[in-house]
């Protein structure tokens, strides 16, 4: 491991810092894990089929971010772990040409979105988008969901609207909600 942290630091003075970081968590619910499960068996059960769809899936991702979908890529890294559960995670580091950069508000807003799907417009998206991508109340800690529900969970979430992205300092950005309840349209 401590070779790979190496390696991974001599591509950063090579290439400069990291541009993006792409996540990819694998679901045992994946249309193609599913459809060769047998009957009365889970994911679980299959490590062998979940590892092959995980392995195809992960490299597809690879090769759209080497297509292009960022921008030119100049170097990437990435580490796959496991969850508890047992299902791979990967964690990928891209770095952009110098040209593809994000540079400006318009281009990060173009590349960062946490918007939910219209749900009348695509209901598959829209379940799929609230079924995997929103986060319980402190994961499901019940001695804080009196918290959750009286909007004082740490950290300031959930952030009120605001009329457009606003960076701090260091291009840090700060979180942009479209809803006149504060809540991100979760209501």
């Amino acid at each position: 491991m401590y070779k790979s942290y190496q390696d991974s630091m001599t591509i950063v003075r090579e290439y400069g810092k990291p541009d993006a970081l792409v996540t990819m968590t694998c679901s045992p619910t994946w249309e193609e894990i599913m459809e060769k499960i047998p009957n009365g068996q889970t994911a679980q059960d299959r490590p062998d089929i979940v590892a092959r769809v995980w392995q195809l899936k992960l490299g597809a991702e690879l090769e759209d971010l080497e297509e292009g979908v960022l921008g030119r890529v100049r170097a990437r890294i990435y580490v796959v772990e496991f969850q508890k559960r047992g299902l791979p995670h990967a964690h990928i580091l891209v770095i952009l040409a110098e040209e593809d950069k994000p540079r400006t508000r318009q281009i990060i807003d173009k590349i960062v979105s946490a918007e939910l799907p219209d749900k009348e417009k695509n209901p598959q998206l829209y379940e799929t988008v609230t079924a995997c991508m929103i986060h319980g109340p402190c994961g499901g800690c019940i001695s804080q969901r009196g918290l959750y529900e009286r909007r004082e969970v740490h950290k300031g979430f959930p952030k009120d609207p605001i009329g457009g992205d606003k960076r701090e300092c260091r291009w840090v950005p700060s979180v942009q909600t479209k809803t006149s309840s504060g809540r991100g349209g979760f209501d």
